[in-house]
């Protein structure tokens, strides 16, 4: 049997699973205490190399076992008072609809880090507000003054992904755990990621879509234009729909009527009220997104974030066009039927 696969099997009637669970920090804790006892080694000689030095120039055996003895016991001391910092962590993450795997992905980073007493004191005693996220535009500068390292901040900022059964966006995690009274909005409907005062935020990243679903077709511009009045309009401007050129240009390159676009354009979003601007490719663009914006942005609150963590807080219809209009929000030219969005 290899050496390693004993020493498991010699150690595994100490974990709960019946071997340790690499996602568990307790687990990796045990773990790591039991290869240091195999070794010949003490908790304190492991963690500090001072307690280290100091134990190897005791000349007096008598006096290096208390040193021993006493550092053990605080150790002990510690591995309680640790235990009682990660149930307050625990019941304060469950409280904003944190559990599973995501809570001990937060455990073992604390740990590995020695912060869980900084983490517990400001969980206890959150200080950035809704408020505070409102009047901030970069998540970085929001969280500076969390008595945390910047590591570990920008740790959970970039947090994305699937996480048990729970997905988040980058700077979500965050945002539900640092700022004061936010919690993971849990909804039948898909209304949103954050609940904060009495808010409830979507979050959208990079090349994000601002569109009800009933008008999002990944479809590529050949499969678009298939209406009757859309062909009649491809057919009349010998329009290239194979060309590598956004769609909006090739309309308005061919210089069409304004009526001609406006029929076209009922048959892409059928139903949707547009204030068509033909007088350029990205004014045509523009008049489209806000259409569909406005169609979307009917209760909610959009946190808008970019690849540096800046972020615009949208909290109804009119602050999103202002957004547009002052260049804060752009629009990407539309590759398929809907323009994405995206800030700097």
């Amino acid at each position: 049997m290899h050496i390693f696969d004993q020493f498991l099997n010699n150690i595994s009637y100490k974990f709960n699973k019946g071997y340790p669970d690499i996602k568990n920090p307790k687990d990796i804790v045990l773990l790591r205490k039991s290869i240091i006892e195999v070794l010949g080694l003490t908790e304190e000689e492991n963690y500090d190399d001072q307690i280290l030095q100091l134990l190897a120039d005791l000349s007096d055996d008598e006096a290096k076992k208390k040193v021993i003895t006493y550092l053990s016991k605080v150790n002990k001391k510690e591995d309680k008072n640790d235990d009682k910092l990660e149930e307050n962590i625990i019941e304060h993450l469950k409280e904003k609809n944190i559990e599973g795997s995501v809570v001990d992905s937060i455990l073992f980073r604390l740990t590995k880090t020695n912060q869980l007493q900084q983490f517990s004191d400001y969980l206890d005693k959150p200080t950035i507000t809704h408020s505070d996220l409102l009047k901030n535009n970069n998540l970085n500068t929001l969280f500076e003054s969390i008595p945390l390292s910047p590591p570990l901040k920008s740790q959970i900022i970039n947090t994305s992904g699937a996480l048990g059964n729970i997905t988040f966006g980058k700077g979500e995690l965050a945002v539900i755990i640092f700022l004061k009274g936010a919690v993971k909005f849990k909804s039948k409907e898909q209304k949103g990621d954050v609940e904060i005062g009495g808010h409830v935020l979507e979050l959208k990243q990079d090349k994000f879509i601002v569109a009800p679903t009933s008008y999002i077709n990944r479809a590529s511009k050949l499969d678009l234009f298939k209406g009757t009045k859309s062909k009649e309009f491809i057919k009349k401007y010998n329009i290239d729909l194979t060309a590598r050129t956004p769609w909006p240009s090739l309309i308005v390159q061919a210089n069409p009527t304004k009526e001609e676009v406006k029929e076209v354009l009922a048959e892409l979003y059928p139903g949707l009220e547009i204030n068509i601007n033909i007088s350029s490719a990205e004014a045509l663009n523009t008049s489209i997104g806000l259409a569909l914006a406005k169609e979307y942005l009917i209760d909610k609150d959009l946190f808008l974030i970019s690849k540096q963590f800046n972020y615009i807080c949208v909290e109804n219809y009119n602050m999103f066009e202002k957004g547009i209009k002052s260049g804060l929000i752009k629009f990407q030219l539309a590759s398929d039927i809907v323009p994405r969005c995206y800030i700097e």
